[in-house]
């Protein structure tokens, strides 16, 4: 049929073999059990199916497009946002910049803590970025430093308590003031002493490999790229990475975008199609015009027929009811003299209607009767009433009036006689002496409650006395011993004094004695005494409490609180003494410090002439010869590794590149890396004298942050070990790897574009430079030597046609490899040839089984 020719012509109408039955019975059945429209409405549904599915992807794709739409005026939004900061600042809760905003209305001098802070030149990346990675974990990073108290909400501020003993935060970190911040280089100095860079026992404490320690918590802050907010230079390098990162986003979405608007428009193509469709749908008309005509004469036919049966079942129901009348006539005219005709019983009827009325007119007019004659009953009996109600009132009207006159006679006769009496005064003298009775009343009983009280505030009175005659003379002993003990403390000379008096003293160190206290700085020095006496042994450093007069007694004083005072300054009255010796002298350190610093400065002058020669003869001629040779052999071999990558091709079209990247300088006395390598690359005789100091004041300050730095490691300190970590030429380069596409510029594989690679593409950037690295190492060796490599679960993640590009990879440069995994065959096109050997233990057997297979390079089989 035309139907289903029509259905074939068009495949993409998803027709199930079910429908297809569907509509073959509907046709069967066509105009007798059903109509052409349910065969029209079983096409319509896999028509209206395949628009709806084609709508709902053009919604949805549409949906998405909006959705690109606003991520790319986000994106604009935030690139814009981006090039326009000054300063790019970490990710706040919207709490915080309310609140930092209301705090700038305001005038409140406030900075965030990395804004007023720069790393100090000796501090490496890797330090740097442990150091802020731990100072964001503690919530340090982004709070705020303040000059007022201010009351916080939803943000944190740093109140400075410097520690003057003990390795702090300052010896990485240093002031690097706004002029506009309106916080002092002084506020941030303290800061940065009040965190302490340790790991033993302190409650609140970060060290420079990332730990950090909050109470009883203690962790390890996560890694998360280089150095971001701290120093303006890596903010400005953050700033740009996130430029570009949203740059290349932009562009991404930009290509999203067509992509959605092409199949947009390729589903409307679509649906216009669906339309001609329709058109082509074929019709029933020539059939459904002889099936109308037809059902138009049935139809007639079955209304006569009906109208027939109609007739014949009125004329029986008639027929009926005529029989039933002419009998019930008969059974009536047996009991009527009456003969039964028409014009006789119509009069009968008429006089049975007559009668009927005036029997029920009558009925009604006895009733109205009965009532009337009620009504007249009911009113009589109330008039009787009222009229004895009357007289009842009338009566009590006369006896009201009498008594209202006696009343008033009496009241006249009285007032007459009190008028005569004097009854005025009599009220108001009665009304004087009851006011005067009760305010003595209320007076006696006030004596009688205060006479107790006065007695005992009198007898304590007299005991406060005497007790404050004995604290008068208490304090004036205690501060005849404090006078005493100022004194012997001026003596010592230990710390220069502005004035002599003890309120001066007091405001000098007022602001030192607030942030310290005595147990802390007694036990830093404890602990700086043991540290540093490993170190000092030559000046035989020792440590004792001064003896001091044994305190006479003092007044007795029963308040327990002044003897608490009489017990601090028992405590502290003794005075701690450090000595050292000196040329067979006990000297103080200070003493010693000045007289060392004197030595070292003459030591500083005699020898910036020998260095000068070492540097000159060691650094320029020999071990500069050595330098020269490895830093050209290691930039050798970065190209060939950088060549080996380049030449890798794989299915993705992903490619990996390298390079060696100089160093800059990181103090002012230092040299770049490159022009540290141009100086040493040139021939002595012709560096001038301007090129020597050059290389002689890099090395000079190189030597001594190794120095610095192996003691803080708690290492000794030898001119081999630091010679060693100075010229260790590995730590003057950094490793660049980056990676290009077909038809893209080259980028840096940095860790966001390494985490949007697929799984394979990750493999790729991992494997691909671990390989080349061993190849190019191995290109080094005899050409006997085998390049044997050993993967373990090798692969793992990555999928069949990325592992099949590693094997590539892994036979074209030549490896001799063992590799196990719990998948893997490795029986694939790229390999030629491979020997593989199956581990089984059957049912937890107490041995396993070796099954050796051989690969040919186009089938794998079993080893016999």
């Amino acid at each position: 049929m035309d139907i289903f020719q029509w259905i074939d012509q068009h495949p993409l109408l998803p027709f199930t073999a079910e429908q297809r039955q569907q509509i073959a019975r509907a046709i069967h059945g066509l105009y007798d059990e059903n109509r052409f429209d349910k065969v029209r409405t079983l096409l319509d549904e896999v028509i209206s199916h395949y628009r709806g599915s084609i709508l709902a992807s053009i919604e949805l794709e549409k949906h998405v497009k909006t959705d690109k739409e606003h991520l790319l005026k986000e994106l604009h939004e935030h690139l814009i946002s981006l090039k326009s900061e000054k300063m790019i600042e970490p990710e706040r809760a919207l709490g915080t910049i309310a609140f930092r905003e209301k705090l700038a209305q305001q005038n409140i001098p406030m900075v965030p803590f990395y804004a007023v802070v720069e790393f100090q030149a000796h501090v490496t990346e890797q330090q740097k970025e442990r150091l802020e990675a731990a100072l964001a974990k503690v919530g340090i990073l982004d709070s705020l430093l303040t000059l007022d108290a201010i009351k916080l909400q939803e943000d944190a501020v740093i109140r400075p308590q410097p520690q003057l003993l003990g390795y702090t935060l300052a010896d990485f970190l240093q002031p690097d003031m706004d002029g506009n911040s309106g916080i002092s280089s002084v506020v941030v100095d303290e800061v940065l002493r009040s965190i302490p860079i340790s790991n033993e026992g302190e409650m609140f404490s970060i060290d420079e490999q990332g730990h950090y320690t909050i109470g009883c918590l203690v962790g390890h802050a996560p890694y998360d790229g280089p150095s971001k907010f701290i120093g303006r230079t890596s903010r400005k390098r953050y700033q740009q990475e996130k430029i570009q990162e949203t740059e290349q986003r932009i562009t991404m979405c930009k290509n999203e975008l067509m992509l959605l608007e092409q199949k947009i428009e390729s589903l409307h193509e679509q649906l216009i199609q669906v339309q001609a469709w329709l058109e082509t749908l074929p019709s029933d008309k020539h059939l459904q015009d002889l099936q109308d005509e037809i059902s138009s004469k049935q139809l007639l036919l079955e209304s006569e027929k009906k109208e027939q049966d109609k007739i014949d079942e009125t004329w029986k129901k008639t027929r009926n009811e005529l029989m039933k009348l002419r009998q019930q006539l008969r059974e009536i005219s047996g009991q009527l003299n009456k003969a039964l005709t028409k014009e006789v019983l119509e009069q009968a009827i008429q006089a049975m209607d007559a009668y009927r009325s005036g029997l029920s007119q009558f009925i009604v007019w006895h009733v109205e009767i009965r009532n009337v004659n009620q009504r007249i009953k009911d009113v009589q009996l109330r008039l009787d009433e009222i009229d004895e109600n009357i007289e009842e009132y009338h009566n009590e009207c006369i006896d009201c009036e009498q008594a209202i006159s006696e009343s008033k006679a009496k009241i006249k006769s009285i007032e007459q006689q009190l008028q005569l009496e004097g009854i005025e005064q009599i009220r108001q003298r009665i009304e004087t002496v009851q006011t005067q009775l009760k305010e003595l009343n209320n007076l006696i009983y006030n004596v009688h409650n205060e006479l107790p009280q006065a007695q005992q505030n009198l007898r304590t009175n007299e005991q406060n006395i005497e007790q404050t005659k004995k604290e008068v003379m208490f304090w004036q002993q205690l501060s005849s011993q404090w006078q005493q003990a100022l004194a012997f403390e001026l003596e010592l000379g230990f710390i220069p004094l502005e004035q002599n008096d003890a309120v001066a003293i007091s405001a000098q160190f007022k602001p030192i004695l607030q942030k310290y206290e005595r147990s802390k700085l007694l036990e830093q020095l404890s602990k700086s005494f043991l540290t540093e006496q490993a170190y000092l042994t030559e000046y035989r450093m020792m440590d004792f409490t001064e003896d001091v007069d044994k305190l006479p007694e003092l007044v007795e004083v029963a308040d327990d609180t002044f003897k608490l005072f009489v017990n601090e300054f028992d405590q502290k009255r003794g005075r701690r003494i450090i000595q050292m010796e000196y040329r067979g002298q006990r000297v103080s350190p200070y003493y010693l410090h000045k007289v060392l610093n004197e030595e070292l400065i003459k030591s500083r002058h005699l020898l910036d002439e020998q260095d000068r020669e070492l540097y000159e003869d060691i650094i320029v001629n020999s071990v500069g010869t050595i330098l020269r040779r490895r830093i050209e052999r290691a930039g050798q071999w970065v190209k060939e590794m950088d060549q080996i990558m380049a030449s890798r091709d794989n299915s993705s079209g992903l490619l990996f590149s390298i390079s060696w990247k100089p160093l800059t300088a990181e103090t002012e006395d230092e040299l770049d890396t490159r022009e540290l390598i141009q100086l040493l690359q040139r021939n002595s005789k012709f560096l001038n004298e301007e090129d020597l100091n050059k290389i002689t004041k890099h090395f000079r300050s190189r030597i001594e942050r190794a120095k610095e730095l192996i003691s803080l490691r708690n290492e000794g300190v030898s001119l081999h070990q630091v010679l060693k970590e100075v010229l260790d030429y590995r730590k003057w380069f950094t490793f660049i790897l980056s990676f290009s596409r077909v038809n893209e510029k080259k980028r840096e594989l940095t860790n966001n574009a390494f985490f949007r690679f697929s799984g394979g593409e990750k493999a790729m950037a991992m494997y691909i430079p671990l390989f080349t690295a061993a190849y190019s190492r191995y290109k080094e060796a005899h050409d006997m030597a085998p390049y044997i490599i050993s993967l373990d679960e090798a692969f793992a993640g990555v999928d069949e046609q990325n592992i099949r590009d590693m094997f590539e990879v892994v036979e074209q440069l030549g490896f001799n490899y063992i590799m196990n995994s719990q998948a893997l065959w490795g029986d694939y096109d790229t390999v030629p040839s491979l020997s593989i050997a199956e581990i089984v233990r059957p049912k937890n057997a107490d041995f396993v089984t070796v099954i050796p297979y051989k690969w040919n390079g186009k089938q794998r089989m079993l080893s016999i």
